[in-house]
């Protein structure tokens, strides 16, 4: 079986940690886009057009929707900090 161990490739550490960093940097962005399209079924949810839902699904809709912006503000923030990390080198 062939393994490859890109990282044991790449003899200068400043480059691994940018790569690292740039991996961790698009990670963040899919889980925003995740999280995003999340946060429009919970917002589906939440109108109740068919009027299927009791007040306490609703609200847990809510809940679930504020911790699901609260994640994409984490992930923003991270991102933020790796950009300047980036770019500062």
């Amino acid at each position: 079986m062939l393994k490859i161990n890109y990282a044991a490739d790449i003899s200068n550490k400043e480059k691994m940690d940018g790569l690292f960093n740039a991996i961790h940097y698009e990670s963040n962005t899919m889980m925003i886009a995740v999280n995003n399209d999340a946060i429009a079924i919970c917002d589906k949810k939440i109108e109740n057009k068919s009027g299927k839902l009791t007040e306490i699904q609703i609200e847990a809709e809510k809940a679930k929707k504020a911790d699901l912006e609260k994640s994409n503000r984490k992930l923003k923030e991270e991102n933020g900090t790796l950009y300047a990390y980036c770019r500062d080198k």
